[in-house]
């Protein structure tokens, strides 16, 4: 279920009208479920500018500090979540817009070499194991657009 929470943290995007608002409009106005549960169990929700998971004892925030930016058919979550950069996350809605699958995952501004060089002293090879993790994330299963059951 973390995976899915980085995941849903990052769909962004620039531009304003109806049609942008409408994909933001979604994700805020329902919670999204994986694919092929039938809009049942764990779900992730974006309310009050977080991402919260439903589905344990009690609900997760997982990021306190987000925006949604529309960019075309997709949606980035940006976390600023306090550090040095934030992290976008960006989620491609399907033509019919009943489905969100995960597009990339990235750090902005992007590190520098010196940058990620301090932070391998902190976490071993740091830039390997982002991409890594980035690349893991790409075979992440779609979620489901689903009315919203229960209240905040």
């Amino acid at each position: 279920m973390r995976l899915w929470a980085t995941l849903i943290l990052v769909l962004l995007a620039s531009g304003a009208g109806a049609e942008q608002t409408s994909l933001i409009a979604r994700l805020q106005d329902n919670d999204l479920y994986e694919r092929g549960t039938n809009c049942q169990g764990a779900y992730y929700r974006f309310s009050n500018n977080q991402m919260i998971l439903f589905g344990g004892d009690e609900p997760q925030v997982y990021s306190p500090d987000i925006t949604l930016v529309q960019k075309e058919n997709s949606v980035v979550v940006t976390d600023h979540s306090p550090g040095k950069f934030t992290l976008n996350s960006v989620f491609a809605f399907s033509g019919d817009q009943k489905f969100v699958t995960y597009a990339d995952f990235y750090y902005d501004p992007e590190p520098t070499e010196q940058q990620w060089r301090q932070m391998d002293m902190k976490v071993g090879d740091a830039k390997a194991e982002f991409q890594a993790y980035r690349d893991s994330l790409k075979g992440m299963p779609q979620m489901e657009v689903c009315p919203r059951k229960h209240a905040s």
